[in-house]
Formats: structure tokens, sequence, C-alpha cells
């Protein structure tokens, strides 16, 4: 019995952790959007942006006597210095480019989780699951493809991007391999003050306009400090300790579709068969790669004993 329980535990919160992971994976969609929408410059949103939300995370574990420790903070670094560049390079890029090059470029997180996976903690990888990758880049290759006569596309734009991807990866790794030495809101607020340090250093050093955002861009700032920023982020460490960290990263494949779909709602950027192509394509083989972790199925990636 106890042994049901706990087996039966564990697969309840696993599915928590999925549910947490979606919620982010849609609230970071928007992120892309707002940031698109506001009239100042990509530095200076993110910089806006986690300040907002990091004076709110410190105040609180101000006065519930939750600060963190210098031990927090040496946890915390690798994964802050991580998003601190992630954020930095992707808001830049969807200045330049189209927010949904940018976001599907994003989506192939998980590929390279895999990838880590197998060199540093010795998992292997099905060869159907090699198959599927390959399929999932195919899809991006043609998503780019079909975007590169529109007028937001940007060739320096999706370079970003693919920076932002790498920076993002190591960022899912550390806030996995952190969890034991410090907890999800001490490492959310954490990460977030780096990000604002570094996004407002860089801003001044490219003369981007710090000036007071107007009316309608402290609402949208809001949004993203609260929404795609505070909620998310912690929402995605707090399921990072129910589910792997590949999973979790599956997850973000919401974020490409819901972000391309708000873009075009909202912003009018133009989408066309051949994009859509081609998101559905990568979007399908990455899913295929989440599906074969669902319970009662054969597992994607196994630990080498």
């Amino acid at each position: 019995m106890t042994g049901s329980n706990s087996e039966s535990g564990q697969t309840s919160g696993q599915g928590f952790g999925i549910v947490g992971a979606s919620l982010s994976a849609f609230a970071w969609g928007a992120s892309g959007v707002f940031a698109k929408a506001i009239s100042l410059g990509g530095l200076t949103v993110v910089a806006y942006r986690f300040w907002m939300s990091t004076i709110v995370f410190f105040a609180f574990m101000a006065l519930t006597n939750r600060l963190p420790n210098r031990q927090a903070y040496r946890a915390a670094l690798p994964g802050a210095v991580a998003l601190a560049v992630d954020v930095v390079l992707f808001f830049s890029a969807v200045k330049l480019t189209t927010v949904a090059n940018a976001t599907v470029v994003a989506s192939l997180q998980p590929l390279l989780m895999m990838a880590l996976g197998i060199r540093l903690l010795g998992e292997t990888v099905r060869r159907s699951q090699v198959g599927l990758a390959l399929v999932a880049l195919a899809g991006v290759a043609i998503l780019v493809y079909g975007s590169t006569g529109s007028p937001e596309w940007s060739l320096s734009g999706d370079l970003l991007a693919v920076g932002a991807l790498l920076a993002w990866t190591a960022y899912m790794f550390f806030s996995k391999s952190s969890q034991s030495r410090v907890s999800p809101l001490e490492y959310t607020a954490i990460t977030g003050l780096a990000s604002a340090l570094l996004a407002t250093v860089l801003a001044f050093v490219f003369g981007q306009d710090m000036s007071w955002p107007d009316n309608r861009d402290w609402l949208l700032l809001g949004a993203m400090a609260f929404g795609s920023g505070m909620f998310a982020h912690l929402m995605m460490n707090w399921a990072l300790t129910r589910i792997p960290v590949w999973l979790g990263s599956t997850m973000t494949l919401v974020i490409p579709a819901a972000a391309t779909t708000m873009a075009w709602l909202w912003l009018g950027e133009s989408v066309s068969m051949v994009q859509l192509g081609g998101i559905g394509l990568s979007l399908a083989a990455l899913a295929g790669l989440m599906l074969s972790r669902l319970p009662g199925r054969e597992r994607t990636l196994t630990i080498s004993q």
C-alpha cells in the first residue's frame, strides 16, 4: 500500500508540474508580443520589466523575513547570469525579427536539453527520438524560410534568437541543478535581479532611451513584469521541483503557437501558410517527444545505471 500511495503521489505531483509548466509557457508566449508593442528599446523593456518584479519579490521576502543568504546567491549565480543573457538577447531579437521566428527558435530548447542529458547526466535517447528531433529542426528551417520575405524579418534578429536559445537552455539546466540549495522564490528573485542589472547597464552603454514610459507602455510593462515575468518564472521554477527538466523544457512548446497567434491577432504580423506548416511540423515532432514521457508509455530518456 505504501508503495502504491507513493507512486500515486509522484504521478499527481508530475501532473501538477506539467500544468504549472504549461501555464508558464503560455504566459511567456505573450511576452514577445508585449515587448514588440512597447515603444521602448529591447534593453529598456527588459530593465523596466525586471526591476518591477524584482522590487516586489524582495519587498515580499523582507516583510516575511525570507531574504536570501550568501549561500542562496552563490547557488543561483549561474542561472542568474544565463537568464540575464537570455532576456537581453531575446527581447532585442523580437524588436528586429518576427515574434514567430524568435519564439519558435526558442522552442528548440528541448533538443538541447536532450543533448545535455546525454553528455552530462548519462542519459540515453532512442533512434526514433533522434528522428523526431531532426523533423523538428526541419520544421523550424521551413518557418524561417517562409518569413524571409516578410517586412518584419531580420537575419540579425534571428541570430540573436539563437543566442537566446543557448542561454535559455543553460538557465533551465541550472534551475534544476540548484534546487537543493535555493528555494524557487529565492531563485526567481535573484535571477530577476541579475537580469535587471545587466539590462540597465547595457541600455546605458548602447544609448537606449531610459526615459519615463507613457501610460500605455506602463500597462504593457506591468503585464510583462507580473504575468510573463513574475508568475511565469516562479511557476516554472516550482514545476521543476516536480518534473524532470527535460519535460519542463518540452512544455515550452506552447510558446510559439501562443506567440504567433497573439502576434497575428494584436500586432497584425503576417503569417504565411509556409510558416504555419513549419510551425505545425516542428510542434508535432516535439510533441511526439513529450508524449513518450507520459505514464504507461516507453520513456523518452532513461538514466544509465
